[in-house]
């Protein structure tokens, strides 16, 4: 999906110049291996939250994986819903949830 194809305020988010999320500045990786759930991180390929992060963050969690969207930002879900869609149904499927 080309970013013109995206809604208006989707659009905004995601094409802001030097754009940064409230999380930027938390700090909470020394946290993450108590996390005692299946954990499924997403993201797209394009995220502002990078892949390579999202990878690092699952590595710190006893049960986590990490799904990236090809040709995606952040909203995968709005992106493309589908294909967000069943990697959701897949994880929860491989973990009885």
């Amino acid at each position: 999906m080309s970013a013109a194809a995206l809604p208006a305020q989707v659009r905004a988010a995601v094409l802001r110049p030097g754009g940064r999320g409230s999380l930027c500045d938390c700090e909470r990786e020394d946290e993450l291996h108590r996390i005692e759930v299946p954990t499924l991180i997403t993201c797209g390929e394009f995220d502002g939250a990078r892949p390579q992060a999202c990878r690092h963050y699952a590595s710190l969690m006893p049960d986590a994986e990490v799904a990236v969207v090809a040709g995606a930002s952040h909203f995968t879900f709005v992106e493309k819903p589908e294909e967000y869609l069943d990697i959701v149904r897949r994880f929860l499927a491989g973990h009885d949830l």
